[in-house]
């Protein structure tokens, strides 16, 4: 009888112990689920940053003039722009080197759009980077850096402008600030 009830005691303790593997199991690959998916995304992220190009004066002046070319549109006499017949066309010209956010002010104030067209709005440029004048280039991040330079002219008076871009998958102006 003794036999019997060791016997016993030691199925219910190997009963017991799958029952807590089994109920286990599940939290356990879960969490190495979760585990394993979070070293995925570190290593993408960790990748995605070890990818960033370096920005250098060239780039930066090349991207800033590109901005102010798309504002200073070819135009027919009329004022038409040739290249673009409506504002969401130019805006979506604009995402190679900018933001939207920051395209769609300018885009807005220098363009009248009506059945016929996309027409430019005769007035001055804004003010804007002058590239053959000194600016400070500051890293801010390793996907951001910000451009500043001090500016007069006679339209506009002394100014200042900071232009900050931002790296995601290229490098793009991401806020203009004049002041």
């Amino acid at each position: 009888m003794a036999l019997i009830k060791r016997f016993f005691m030691v199925g219910c303790l190997l009963s017991a112990l799958i029952a807590i593997a089994l109920f286990m199991t599940p939290q356990i690959n879960g969490s190495a689920k979760s585990s394993d998916q979070a070293d995925i995304i570190h290593r993408e992220v960790a990748a995605k940053e070890q990818t960033v190009p370096a920005i250098d004066d060239e780039h930066v002046k090349q991207i800033i003039n590109e901005f102010m070319d798309k504002i200073v549109q070819d135009i027919d006499k009329d004022n038409k722009v040739t290249d673009f017949d409506t504002k969401k066309a130019l805006l979506n010209d604009f995402e190679t080197i900018a933001s939207r956010d920051v395209a769609e002010p300018y885009v807005d104030y220098f363009f009248n759009e009506d059945q016929n067209g996309l027409y430019i709005v005769p007035t001055e440029t804004p003010p804007w980077f002058e590239p053959e004048e000194p600016y400070e280039l500051e890293r801010m991040t390793d996907h951001k850096v910000l451009v500043t330079q001090q500016n007069n002219s006679v339209f506009y008076g002394s100014y200042t402008m900071e232009i900050e871009l931002t790296y995601d998958e290229n490098w793009k102006i991401t806020h203009v600030n004049e002041y």
